[in-house]
């Protein structure tokens, strides 16, 4: 394969993520349409982040991490999380 044809893709790829992303902000779009393995529990979110709760709040209300409410359980986006533990946190 080209490096051309790798290009065009990752763009495919990252096109794909950024659609996801803002379907998020359409209302009434449910959780369950997006793949499971995309989204985390509060427990969850905190076991990959090595913080407390309170922390995973901070950075939720800070807007760092992806969060929609699935009923009244909230949801984090497990790509935020990687990418917050990547960056800052090791």
């Amino acid at each position: 394969m080209s490096e051309l044809q790798e290009i065009r893709q990752a763009i495919k790829r990252i096109e794909k993520k950024q659609d996801k992303i803002l379907a998020l902000l359409e209302p009434g779009k449910s959780v369950t349409s997006f793949n499971a393995e995309d989204w985390a529990s509060t427990k969850q979110a905190v076991d990959l982040l090595g913080r407390s709760v309170r922390t995973l709040y901070r950075l939720r209300d800070s807007k760092l991490i992806l969060c929609i409410k699935e009923g009244n359980e909230p949801r984090y986006f497990r790509p935020d999380i990687a990418k917050l533990k990547y960056r800052y946190m090791r």
